[in-house]
């Protein structure tokens, strides 16, 4: 007989509970999976990303409609879905997957939106290269706060510390 330890190892390998692993019969399980889980939510963050896009192409297409001559301008559509994905990215990281990461992704979000300004600006004649240089104290805030380290808020009493009923 394997010892406890050894099963639960052999339980989280395979990412079932340790009742499942030593159980005769199995039962159809009807909850998720961890990985699973973690794939749906990235499915489900794909999905609003591509949501994005594909209103970014509703856009460049009424645009054109509307227009008789077609607009010069429209594929500024493409251009400005690039930071809203950033910010949809950024959304459900927060939610459900590591929020570690999501300094990276509001750096992306930061250099992507400073580079839509950018190229809209270029679209209507103007070339404002010096709007990248707002990105270098940004980057240095971003990645600062990333070192960032904040105290477990849970309390974990110990024999030392007095429960609320020997303080009255």
């Amino acid at each position: 007989l394997p010892d406890v330890i050894v099963l639960k190892q052999i339980a989280d390998l395979f990412g079932v509970t340790l009742d499942y692993l030593v159980q005769a019969e199995h039962r159809q399980e009807t909850r998720p999976t961890k990985l699973r889980q973690l794939h749906n939510h990235g499915f489900i963050l794909g999905m609003c990303i591509m949501l994005v896009w594909l209103l970014a192409v509703a856009v460049f297409a009424a645009i054109n409609l509307a227009a008789p001559n077609g607009a010069p301008a429209a594929w500024l559509a493409f251009v400005a879905a690039v930071p809203v994905s950033m910010i949809v990215w950024l959304i459900f990281n927060s939610i459900w997957f590591n929020p570690r990461r999501g300094f990276l992704i509001v750096s992306l979000l930061m250099w992507t939106l400073l580079g839509a300004v950018y190229v809209t600006c270029l679209a209507f004649g103007s070339s404002p290269w010096l709007l990248f240089l707002i990105g270098v104290p940004g980057q240095i805030i971003i990645a600062f706060a990333s070192k960032l380290r904040y105290k477990n808020r849970t309390v974990v009493p110990t024999d030392d510390t007095p429960d609320s009923e020997s303080e009255e």
